[in-house]
C-alpha cells in the first residue's frame, strides 16, 4: 500500500486520489492518547477525581509544582509514541495514521514547547516512512460534549454558545493550514471528532461550514474531512448545498458494542448496514473515510472481525483508521492496542506515588518496554502481505455489475436481500419477493447489449425479472444448479436497445417460496449497433419509486434519506420542505398516487404536486411508531407522455418529526 513517493492527495467524486489521478488506498492506525490522554486507556479512570487527561496533570502541578509537572507531560509524551513506532507501524505496510489532538497539547505553553511542537515532529517521522496523516481536532476549546474522557478536560459542551471557544477553534485550524498547507504528509484536515454535543444538526452544519471556509481562505489543497458527528453520515448534506469541495465524510463504526460476543453482528452489520451506507456514499458523491473501528476484545471478533472489516473497506475503496495503536494494560482479551501489554500490570496510585516513580513509569510506556498482541500483529503482516501481492483483475471489455459497486432495496424491513461477504467471489443472497438488486450504469456506445447473470440457485423455480428503470424487459424461471446455492452458471437474460447515457439496471426477487439465488454478477456484452432480435420493454402498471430515484431533496432543516434503514426512508421532514421524483412515461395516463408512512405525531399532511400543479392535500394519520408503516391514498393525478415531476411538501407544526416515507406507487388506473 505504501507509495515510493507521497503524493498531493485530493477528492475525485468518491474515491481520494494522487497527483496522477490514480486512486489511493489508506489504512491504519488512530495514535489516541498521545496528545490527548485518555485515562481509560491507562487504567488511570479508577481514581474519582480523575475524569480527563488535564485532571491528571493538574495533579501533577498541585504535589510537584508547574515545571515538575510540565516535566512529567513531557516525558510521558515523548515515550509513549516515538520515531520507532512509526517506522514500525511503516514496517508492517499501514500507510495512513489518525492524530487525535487536544487544543491546549499544541498551543498552550504549559503543556508544549512551542507551538505545533509535537505535530511537526510527527509529521517528520511520517514523511520518512511514507505515511500520511490525518490531523484531527479531538478536543475543541470548550468541548463539542461533555465526554470529558475523549475531550482532554473537563467539558460542559461550551463551544456552541461561546463566541471566544469557537473562534478559538477557528484561529487553532487557520494556524495549522497555514503551516502546513505545502506539506504532502498531511492528507489533510478532520474538523471535529464525535461533535454529539452539537445541539442540533443546523448548528454542526454552521460550525463545519464556518470552519471550512476558514482553512480554505489558507489552504485550497487539503482534503477537509467532516465527521457525521455519532448522528448518521446520512445526515450530512450534499456538498455543493455549501458549497463544499474536496471533503471527504467521516463515521466511526462500533458494530458490536454492547452486543453479544460473537461475529454474528459482525456480519449482520456488514451485510445489511454498510450496503445502505453505500448507498448514501452514491447519493452523496463523496469518500468516506471509518475514523474509528475495533472489535474491542478478542471474544467480540478479535482480529477475524478486524480483517474482515478492513477487507471490506478495501473493497469499497473506504479509508480507514483502527482505535487504537496502543493501549497500556495487561488484559490478553483486549483489543484497544496492538502494542501496550505488560505483564501483571498494576495502576500506580499517581495521588500519592512519588515524582521519580510516575516518571519511571512514564519512560515504561515507551513501545520498546512493551510487548505486542503477536495474534493482531501477524494478522496485520499477512493482510497487508496479501493486498500487496493481490493481483490485478484485467479490465473486461464488458460492462460488469458486481455487490461492490451495487444496491440492495428490501421489499421490507427486518429480513431480505443482503451482501454475502467471505466468499471467493461475494454474492447478493437472501432474496424475499420484491427485493431488488439494482446498478446504475453509464453506456458510452449506444446499441445492443445482452445481459449475462452469473448465479447459483438451490430452488427448483426461482425467478428473477430484468428491469431498466421502470420498465420491464424480461423474467426468466431458473432451474436447480448443479452444486445448488454454491453452483454457478452463467445465464443469458436476453438483449436489450440502450441509448447512450446513465440507466438503472435492476433484478428483482419473484415469488421465493424456496429462496431465489445467489448473484455474483452481471455483464452486459455489447453486440454493436445493428439489427438483431431484442426484448421490448413494458411499463409496469405498478410503478414503485424509492429513495434511489429521488430527484432533488428541497432542504431547509433536516430533511435527508436515512439509508442505514432497509429499506431506506425519507425522514427528519419539517413544513415546507418537499421532496420530488422525476418519471418519463410513454403515454398519458390517470395514475392513482399511494406511499408507503410512518409517524408517531398527527395532524400532518402531505401536499402532493404533479408538474407544478397541487393535485392534493392529504392528512397524514398517527401510525404508532417511526417504524410501523402503513399504506396511505394521496389520490389521482393525470401524468402526461414524457417528463413528470411528482413533489411531496410537508405540511406540519412538528418540527422534523412530520414522518417517515419510504415508498411512493403510482398504480394505472
Amino acid at each position: 500500500m505504501q507509495a515510493k513517493e507521497l503524493s498531493f492527495l485530493k477528492v475525485d467524486g468518491r474515491m481520494i486520489v494522487n497527483e496522477k489521478g490514480q486512486e489511493v488506498l489508506l489504512g491504519g492506525f488512530n495514535l489516541g492518547n498521545w496528545l490527548l490522554l485518555e485515562p481509560w486507556m491507562l487504567g488511570f479512570n479508577i481514581f474519582d477525581e480523575i475524569q480527563s487527561g488535564k485532571d491528571i496533570f493538574d495533579m501533577f502541578e498541585k504535589r510537584f509544582g508547574e515545571a515538575k509537572a510540565k516535566e512529567l507531560y513531557r516525558t510521558y509524551v515523548d515515550n509513549y509514541v516515538t520515531e520507532q513506532d512509526i517506522k514500525y507501524l511503516a514496517g508492517l505496510g499501514i500507510n495512513f495514521v489518525r492524530i487525535p489532538f487536544w487544543y491546549r497539547a499544541l498551543f498552550d505553553k504549559k503543556y508544549s514547547e512551542k507551538e505545533l511542537f509535537y505535530l511537526d515532529k510527527l509529521i517528520k517521522w511520517c514523511k520518512k516512512y511514507k505515511i500520511y496523516v490525518l490531523i484531527d481536532l479531538h478536543g475543541a476549546p470548550g468541548g463539542q460534549s461533555q465526554d470529558s474522557p475523549i475531550l482532554g478536560e473537563r467539558s460542559d459542551n461550551r463551544l456552541w454558545d461561546n463566541k471566544e471557544n469557537i473562534q478559538k477553534t477557528v484561529t487553532i485550524w487557520q494556524t495549522i493550514a497555514k503551516k502546513y498547507k505545502n506539506e504532502k504528509t498531511v492528507i489533510g484536515y478532520d474538523l471535529l471528532n464525535e461533535a454529539m454535543g452539537a445541539p442540533s444538526i443546523h448548528d454542526l452544519m454552521d460550525i463545519y461550514d464556518l470552519l471550512y471556509k476558514a482553512i480554505r481562505k489558507i489552504d485550497t489543497r487539503h482534503i477537509i474531512f467532516i465527521e457525521d458527528a455519532l448522528k448518521g453520515v446520512y445526515r450530512l448534506p450534499q456538498p455543493e448545498e455549501r458549497g463544499w469541495d474536496n471533503v471527504c465524510y467521516s463515521f466511526h463504526f462500533y458494530p458490536t458494542f454492547g452486543q453479544p460476543d460473537n461475529m454474528d453482528r459482525v456480519k449482520e452489520a456488514s451485510e445489511i448496514v454498510l450496503p445502505s451506507l453505500r448507498a448514501a456514499q452514491e447519493q452523496l458523491n463523496v469518500p468516506f473515510h471509518i475514523g474509528e473501528f475495533n472489535s474491542m476484545t478478542m471474544t467480540k471478533g478479535g482480529v477475524e472481525f478486524l480483517r474482515w472489516y478492513m477487507r471490506i473497506f478495501m473493497d469499497y475503496g473506504w479509508s480507514w483508521n483502527i482505535w487504537n495503536y496502543k493501549r497500556i494494560n495487561d488484559d490478553e482479551e483486549d483489543m484497544w492496542g496492538l502494542t501496550g501489554r505488560m505483564d501483571d500490570w498494576v495502576v500506580p496510585d499517581i495521588r500519592k506515588a512519588s515524582f521519580e516513580e510516575i516518571k519511571r513509569v512514564f519512560k515504561g510506556f515507551n513501545s520498546k518496554s512493551l510487548k505486542k498482541n503477536v495474534i493482531y500483529e501477524a494478522m496485520l503482516k499477512d493482510f497487508f502481505k496479501e493486498l500487496k501481492k493481490a493481483k490485478i483483475s484485467k479490465k473486461s471489455k464488458n460492462i460488469v455489475c458486481v455487490p461492490l459497486n451495487g444496491f440492495i432495496l428490501r421489499e421490507r424491513a427486518g429480513e431480505g436481500i443482503r451482501i454475502e461477504w467471505g466468499k471467493k467471489k461475494v454474492n447478493y443472497g437472501f432474496w424475499n419477493e420484491g427485493d431488488v438488486a439494482l446498478w446504475k450504469i453509464k453506456i458510452d456506445k449506444k446499441g445492443v447489449y445482452k445481459i449475462i447473470m452469473d448465479g447459483g440457485t438451490g430452488s427448483d423455480q426461482a425467478k428473477v425479472s430484468l428491469l431498466i428503470g421502470h420498465y420491464k424487459y424480461n423474467q426468466v424461471t431458473i432451474d436447480k444448479t448443479l452444486g445448488g446455492w454454491q453452483g454457478y452458471k452463467k445465464i443469458e437474460l436476453g438483449n436489450i436497445q440502450l441509448d447512450k447515457g446513465t440507466h438503472v439496471l435492476k433484478i428483482r426477487g419473484e415469488y421465493p417460496e424456496s429462496g431465489v439465488i445467489n448473484l455474483r454478477s452481471l455483464e452486459l456484452a455489447y453486440l454493436g449497433d445493428r439489427e438483431t432480435e431484442t426484448l421490448d420493454p413494458v411499463l409496469e402498471d405498478r410503478i414503485v419509486l424509492t429513495p434511489l430515484d429521488l430527484y432533488e431533496l428541497k432542504r431547509e432543516k433536516s430533511l435527508c434519506v436515512e439509508w442505514q434503514n432497509n429499506p431506506p426512508n425519507i425522514g427528519y421532514l419539517s413544513g415546507g420542505e418537499s421532496f420530488s421524483f422525476k418519471i418519463d412515461l410513454p403515454a398519458s395516463s390517470d395514475y392513482d398516487i399511494k406511499f408507503d408512512f410512518a409517524t408517531p405525531n398527527p395532524n400532518s399532511k402531505f401536499k402532493i404536486i404533479v408538474n407544478e400543479k397541487i393535485v392534493n392535500q392529504v392528512g397524514l394519520p398517527f401510525t404508532g411508531a417511526w417504524d410501523k408503516y402503513t399504506i396511505i391514498n394521496g389520490g389521482k393525478a393525470f401524468f402526461q407522455k414524457g417528463e413528470n415531476i411528482i413533489t411531496f411538501e410537508a405540511v406540519s407544526d412538528h418540527p422534523e418529526n412530520t414522518g417517515n416515507l419510504r415508498h411512493v406507487f403510482l398504480e394505472k388506473k
